[in-house]
């Protein structure tokens, strides 16, 4: 497997985070008819990024504003956890709920919602994931930006289906991420949309809060309304993350499979 000149641990984890959304990433979809495993594609982004230092990265306005919003977040969860312990359960919330939307994420945030929508106000429950689901979003577009721009990206985006795509969602873009965030539909199609059309990322945070508020408040009222055990949530975050763990063991043990057979046969990357 042909290796890139020069990777430093930024490039790698540049490359790699992002994979996570492999829908997009679908390596027949990128790479032709050869399927490639997760590690093939890392290096093959790498390689795309093999120009690019550590300190070059750093002053992307990009990376500048994603690490000033998650550390200056991260500061002020630390000053609500000590001097308004009561509302310490809020902070969870709202990692729990970053965490449930980043481009690789661990587990379904619906059921989060509900148990603290037993736990506290709806109203409040709803605004505190709403800023949370902001927060990362805004983190989720800026990440999505460099990624989608990639040659092999572009080709994907010149596809004919894709193409259609992006010339309706363009009509009605506002929108069509309203619903989209307030709909129990999948939201990362519309999210790529919003990123390959330059869709105007204050417009895009503002859908984003606006439509999934109400859900949130939604969710919260019928946990609260059900008075379902906490334990039952619980087990239901368990399972679902269980499920998620075991699926990406999976695709490493097959992408791990499917390289040492490439390395054997000598197929490298194109």
């Amino acid at each position: 497997m042909r290796k890139p000149s020069h990777i430093n641990a930024f490039q790698f984890w540049y490359a790699s985070c992002p994979i996570g959304a492999q829908k997009l990433l679908n390596g027949n979809q990128l790479l032709g008819n050869q399927t490639f495993s997760k590690g093939h594609i890392v290096m093959t982004l790498c390689d795309e990024f093999s120009k690019t230092t550590i300190s070059q990265a750093m002053q992307s306005k990009r990376v500048k504003f994603c690490v000033t919003l998650a550390v200056s977040f991260g500061i002020a969860s630390l000053l609500v956890s000590f001097l308004l312990p009561i509302y310490r359960g809020l902070i969870y919330l709202f990692w729990l709920t970053v965490l449930c939307n980043t481009l690789i994420p661990i587990a379904p945030h619906e059921p989060v919602i509900l148990l603290y929508g037993k736990l506290y106000s709806p109203c409040l429950v709803a605004i505190c994931a709403g800023i949370a689901i902001l927060v990362i979003e805004l983190i989720n577009y800026h990440v999505l930006v460099p990624l989608l721009d990639l040659k092999r990206i572009r080709a994907f985006r010149e596809k004919p289906l894709y193409q259609s795509a992006e010339h309706y969602f363009s009509k009605l873009p506002f929108s069509s991420l309203l619903f989209a965030c307030f709909a129990p539909i999948p939201f990362i199609p519309f999210r790529v949309l919003a990123v390959t059309t330059r869709y105007s990322v204050r417009k895009f945070a503002l859908s984003v809060f606006l439509g999934r508020t109400p859900r949130f408040y939604l969710l919260a009222l019928t946990g609260k309304a059900l008075n379902i055990p906490a334990w039952v949530y619980v087990t239901i975050l368990i399972i679902a993350f269980s499920i998620v763990l075991t699926k990406k063991l999976a695709e490493r043990r097959k992408g791990g499979d499917k390289e040492r057979r490439g390395a054997q046969d000598g197929i490298c990357l194109p």
